[in-house]
């Protein structure tokens, strides 16, 4: 069974690797480690936003990952969350 749990900065690396999978066949992203690598570490260290990682029991091996994050919207004069699955 796939199991979710909130990312840890630990869990990066492994998180790129995902990313680069994704952004090879996304044609409108660029594989940048550095700028993912930083941007991964403001969501996961973000009080207002969160990255989910799915993985089996007893494994640390991410298997994909899930990410809600704030954004501010002026036609709903608030925050909104906005989702991103991989």
């Amino acid at each position: 069974m796939i199991t979710l749990r909130k990312a840890r900065p630990a869990d990066i690396p492994q998180l790129i690797a995902l990313l680069k999978e994704l952004f090879t066949i996304e044609a409108d992203f660029y594989f940048d480690p550095k700028k993912q690598t930083d941007g991964l570490s403001l969501l996961i260290n973000s009080e207002k936003d969160c990255v989910l990682v799915a993985h089996m029991p007893g494994d640390n091996k991410v298997l994909g990952l899930c990410s809600v994050q704030t954004l501010i919207s002026t036609a709903e004069g608030g925050c909104l969350g906005r989702r991103s699955r991989f």
